[in-house]
């Protein structure tokens, strides 16, 4: 389980995605309350498991569940034949868990960063580069060119950059790395990526695949430094980067804040894509 869900990021402290806390079927069900997520594993032999088969309505296989203890609460039980089928599957299904556990997150926090309500004069702004981004009520732009537009908001600062540039380029680690670098000496008063920090995954952006890396950035001129997260991908032979940032010294832990911006990235489109505006 630790394996598949506590990704640890550098942020620059170390910042686990999920850091869970395991407990028996019983004394869940005991204090079940102020539980958001919940992956239930269970086997035949288990004590609970008539109450896991109640639950989910399975005998083997994964199902899910939604408010069954508490509001938006989110349960997945998954069961197997034995506790060694159980680690297979595991092994086989976790990066897949994980995700689906990140689209629930994402959409518990859609609520929080779009409560504001949306700002149509922003959004307006970012139509004029030939996209569309869904921007909540709060943001000022910091940074505009041609084909870039960066907004931000304080109390913590939470900033983005979105840039797409002609041409499909072969994106890696490094690639996107440099870019990044680049494009911070043009926009960010010389910020740099500390690499050591970075963590590179592929991960699902609204309907995309996209190139994910996350870490930590510093200032070298005045000793600033915070958190980033940058999706980026190829689309109608462009190179899109969407560039998330975090500068909150006050907080060890980044990730709350960095996944808030990435329910924004997540509502990247092209403009003659259609879809709900």
């Amino acid at each position: 389980i630790r394996k598949h869900f506590t990704t640890i990021y550098h942020t620059p402290h170390e910042d686990p995605l999920y850091d869970p806390i395991f407990l028996t079927p019983d004394t869940f069900l005991h204090r079940q309350k102020g539980y958001q997520q919940v992956l239930w594993l269970s086997t035949p032999s288990s004590p609970t498991h008539p109450r896991f088969r109640e639950i989910f309505r399975v005998t083997t296989g994964w199902a899910q569940r939604r408010g069954l203890f508490r509001e938006n609460d989110f349960l997945i039980g998954l069961s197997a034949p034995s506790w060694q089928t159980l680690d297979l599957w595991l092994d086989q299904k976790g990066d897949s868990l994980k995700q689906v556990f990140l689209s629930n997150t994402l959409e518990l926090l859609r609520r929080i960063v779009y409560y504001p309500g949306r700002d149509p004069r922003m959004e307006k702004r970012v139509e004029e580069r030939g996209i569309h981004l869904d921007i909540p009520r709060g943001y000022a732009v910091f940074a505009e060119g041609d084909r870039a537009i960066g907004l931000a908001k304080h109390e913590p600062t939470r900033f983005f950059l979105v840039v797409h540039l002609p041409g499909a380029r072969h994106l890696d680690s490094a690639t996107v790395a440099t870019l990044r670098d680049s494009l911070a000496g043009v926009y960010y008063e010389g910020e740099r990526i500390l690499p050591a920090t970075v963590v590179t995954e592929t991960l699902h952006l609204g309907e995309r695949n996209v190139l994910v890396l996350t870490g930590a950035w510093e200032h070298p001129q005045d000793l600033r430094g915070g958190a980033f997260r940058i999706y980026a991908w190829t689309e109608r032979g462009e190179t899109v980067l969407l560039d998330t940032g975090v500068f909150a010294p006050d907080r060890q832990r980044k990730m709350p804040l960095l996944l808030r911006l990435q329910v924004i990235a997540g509502t990247f489109r092209f403009l003659d894509e259609g879809g709900p505006k």
